[in-house]
């Protein structure tokens, strides 16, 4: 009678120690539920693997080549992102000797030769980050060189591939803003429109009306111009550009009157 006791004592403390730490016995019927419900899927599987052997060896084979394919394209990534990191500081460690070696001025032919070298980087098929730095710094070289065509250019195809939109934002402008200084004007309003959707209302929005509306001046678009430089009066009254976009709506009504007056 005592050991008897003694066992009721120890369950019931085992049951309130359980209790205790959150742990519940689950019903015995539970189990066997569970437990059928894993065997039967097991038997599924069999079964369905035994009557499409052929489909199920295809799954295993195309799942293993996958993981291959994986680990060989992040093999060849890494190797592409080292040669490129090790070509983009080579031509900056090359532009730098340049410009120690020839205080005056830099060797045309060198920095020809410079320039089609970051070219190829700035072109490459596998873009990466260094590539697409190899743009920008093409922009440099062909700017030191005196092409300011081909430094627009450079500028252009580095904002449209860097991930970061306020560098996007400040290429896109100086590109746009050598293309207008070169008297190419729709490149230039294409950037600025590009310009637009990198900054937002805060942050650059006058900035952009202001050049897209001096574009659509100079081209005769009057009403779009002066759709522009309105917007920036109405919303941007502290902006830098708010003096200069009056000035633009006075010149646009002065045009607007001229041919009257001159069929008069």
């Amino acid at each position: 009678m005592p050991s008897n006791q003694n066992k009721k004592i120890s369950n019931r403390r085992k049951k309130s120690e359980n209790e205790q730490l959150g742990i519940h016995s689950l019903p015995t019927e539970l189990v066997e539920i569970e437990r059928n419900l894993v065997e039967n899927w097991l038997i599924s599987l069999k079964h369905w693997l035994h009557i499409n052997a052929s489909s199920a060896r295809k799954i295993i084979v195309g799942f293993i080549s996958a993981v291959v394919l994986f680990f060989i394209f992040l093999f060849i990534h890494s190797f592409i992102i080292e040669k490129q990191n090790a070509k983009y500081y080579s031509i900056l460690v090359t532009y730098e000797q340049l410009k120690d070696d020839n205080a005056v001025k830099i060797d045309e032919q060198k920095l020809t030769k410079l320039i089609k070298i970051s070219d190829k980087l700035c072109n490459s098929i596998w873009s990466t980050r260094y590539s697409n730095n190899g743009c920008l710094l093409s922009a440099v070289l062909s700017d030191e060189a005196g092409n300011k065509k081909e430094a627009a250019d450079y500028l252009a195809k580095f904002s449209s591939r860097v991930n970061s939109k306020a560098m996007a934002a400040y290429t896109a402008f100086l590109a746009g803003y050598f293309y207008e200084t070169n008297h190419d004007l729709e490149r230039s309003m294409t950037l600025y429109k590009k310009l637009d959707s990198y900054v937002d209302e805060k942050n650059g929005k006058d900035l952009a009306l202001f050049h897209q509306g001096r574009i659509l001046y100079y081209n005769d678009k009057l009403p779009e111009a002066e759709k522009s430089f309105k917007e920036i009066i109405e919303k941007y009254k502290t902006s830098a550009y708010f003096n200069n976009a009056k000035n633009y709506l006075m010149l646009i009504q002065m045009k607007k009157i001229q041919p009257v007056e001159q069929k008069k």
